[in-house]
């Protein structure tokens, strides 16, 4: 239950989020997207941006900063940034398989 409350909350911050973004980069991101978060979002939950701030000085929930790195990835990023993007997930991927190996309970628990 408390994903979903603090997905609900994510979804009223990346709204408030889109709201302050520059008129050409919101037609960038699909309306279904915004339907979608608009149709999810606490409708008790207040959020209000910093306008004295920048986006990463914001405090925001983690699932916000998540969704927006999804948005910035999928529908805001130059052909060069998503390559960018991609090569560093899967070196994090990579990464993470190679300590499940390397740290794995089996081996964490084995007796010498």
């Amino acid at each position: 239950m408390k994903d979903n409350e603090e997905y609900s909350k994510a979804c009223v911050e990346v709204l408030e989020i889109i709201k302050e973004m520059e008129y050409k980069e919101k037609q960038k991101i699909p309306r279904e997207l915004k339907e979608k978060l608009r149709k999810n979002k606490n409708l008790n939950y207040k959020f209000y941006i910093d306008k004295s701030k920048k986006l990463k000085e914001q405090k925001i929930l983690d699932i916000t900063k998540a969704i927006l790195a999804n948005i910035y990835k999928e529908y805001l990023a130059t052909d060069y940034e998503k390559k960018i993007i991609l090569e560093k997930e899967n070196k994090n991927r990579i990464d993470g398989e190679k300590n499940k190996i390397k740290y794995g309970k089996d081996i964490i628990f084995r007796r010498k």
